[in-house]
């Protein structure tokens, strides 16, 4: 049997910030087990991309308490920050990063340091593995990698009953957390120019990620006159998400970057 150790957030499994990348790393689990994989799955508590001090030591010891020869699977947002952690085991273990969007082009102004430290890790790899073809294209220009190293899973969705919709055809729901690179400013910039149409727009997501951009999108949209008009109910996972997307006859999706945007296969 083929063993794999996985290293994740532990909010992978967080219900009230579920996203495309926890999904992803909980489906590629769940389908390397029924592949026949022993998959051993480390899970580190830190606020990732940006740990403090104990996070990093807690990466440091659960990497340097796996054996010899190892394969290990790292998601991005634990492995590509902190390079001087991860490259030290580049011989000793079998090093495989899971990118779902490059660090560099969420840093302030493209922030050398995180390019870089993204780029050593990276470079150390024995494969990396990326969402798209976008985001392959992307890491390739970006940091030089060899092409033959870096390759694409592409997600999936589960199948769904066509949606039933509303007689009337105006519910629109937008799915994403509430923070600057899903575009809910641009989202109600365009329905505040739409007002004069009978529309309404449940916008589910996490809104504690950055509660002040949270704030700001509230206050916009009731300066814009739509306040009444545009909900923010949290985070929706499971039947409820499933009931969401049943119920309404329109994704609208604002982002200003996604890799994938898984949620508009699922809404698909």
């Amino acid at each position: 049997m083929t063993t794999v150790h996985v290293v994740v957030p532990d909010s992978v499994d967080d219900l009230q910030r579920p996203s495309g990348g926890n999904t992803y790393d909980r489906r590629v689990c769940a389908g390397l087990t029924a592949l026949g994989w022993s998959v051993h799955e480390h899970r580190l508590a830190g606020t990732w991309p940006r740990p403090g001090p104990a996070a990093r030591d807690r990466l440091a010891r659960t990497l340097a308490a796996l054996p010899e020869g190892a394969t290990v699977l790292l998601d991005g947002l634990v492995a590509s920050c902190v390079p001087d952690v991860v490259v030290p085991h580049r011989a000793r273990l079998r090093l495989v990063v899971l990118v779902h969007m490059p660090l560099a082009d969420h840093a302030a102004d493209g922030d050398r340091v995180v390019a870089r430290h993204e780029q050593e890790v990276l470079a150390c790899a024995v494969a990396v593995v990326t969402t798209s073809e976008w985001t392959r294209d992307r890491l390739l220009h970006r940091h030089g990698l060899e092409p033959g190293r870096v390759h694409i899973a592409v997600p999936g969705a589960d199948r769904a009953p066509l949606a039933r919709g509303t007689a009337s055809g105006r519910r629109l729901v937008c799915v994403a957390a509430a923070t600057p690179v899903k575009g809910h400013d641009r989202l109600l910039t365009a329905l505040a120019g739409v007002a004069d149409l009978p529309w309404q727009c449940c916008c589910a997501g996490a809104v504690d990620l950055d509660p002040r951009w949270a704030r700001g999108l509230l206050r916009q949209a009731h300066r814009s006159g739509i306040g009444d008009r545009v909900s923010f109910p949290g985070p929706l996972s499971g039947g409820d998400l499933d009931g969401l997307y049943a119920g309404s006859d329109l994704l609208v999706h604002a982002s200003r970057a996604e890799t994938w945007g898984l949620v508009v296969t699922e809404a698909l």
